[in-house]
């Protein structure tokens, strides 16, 4: 179950602040004050999910989703195309997420699972793509594993870098050491 958001950059919100969620979450305030951003936002999500084009990080709609919500420009806080959109979403696993290491038969334990993400626009080619992104698996709020992505030098969008926290990532041979860009969430 989703139990947090926070959404920055994206639309009318420079900054939502956590929002807890539970199984009925109740949106208040004045017209005009950004409710209706927080369901476009998750509606976005579900669209860019659902989208076909795997390549597509961000999907803002067409004439046959949900919600339709224009470019990146129209997308970002004050139209500011410099800025990016980030995200953090967590939720609540109904039983505990366990795996053990094969190489080293240490294993890993989590009831919460914690999805972080940046999404900017290229200058160059007004294209988006993701900044960085975030999964980390824990209990209570500590981050048992982490494993972030992010581009391998600035301003290179051609391969990415994994860079994991309280746990080793070992190279298999054959695999690429530099992922290629990260396709949808």
């Amino acid at each position: 179950m989703l139990t947090k958001l926070r959404i920055r950059n994206f639309k009318s919100w420079h900054d939502t602040g956590d929002i807890p969620l539970a199984p009925i979450t109740v949106l208040f305030g004045s017209n005009s004050a950004g409710k209706s951003s927080i369901i476009q936002f998750l509606l976005m999500l579900k669209q860019t999910i659902e989208s076909p084009d795997r390549r597509r990080v961000l999907h803002p709609g067409d004439e046959h989703t949900p919600v339709d919500l224009g470019t990146f420009r129209d997308l970002v806080y004050t139209h500011n195309e410099k800025l990016s959109i980030s995200f953090d979403l967590q939720c609540s696993l109904p039983a505990p997420l366990q795996f053990t290491d094969p190489r080293t038969d240490c294993s890993y334990e989590g009831r919460e699972l914690r999805f972080e993400a940046a999404v900017a626009e290229d200058p160059k080619t007004s294209q988006v793509y993701v900044e960085n992104l975030e999964y980390a698996l824990g209990s209570s709020g500590d981050g048992v594993v982490r494993i972030e992505m992010a581009p391998s030098k600035p301003g290179s969008l051609s391969t990415y870098k994994l860079i994991p926290r309280g746990y080793k990532l070992v190279r298999n041979q054959g695999r690429p050491w530099l992922p290629p860009p990260p396709v949808r969430f």
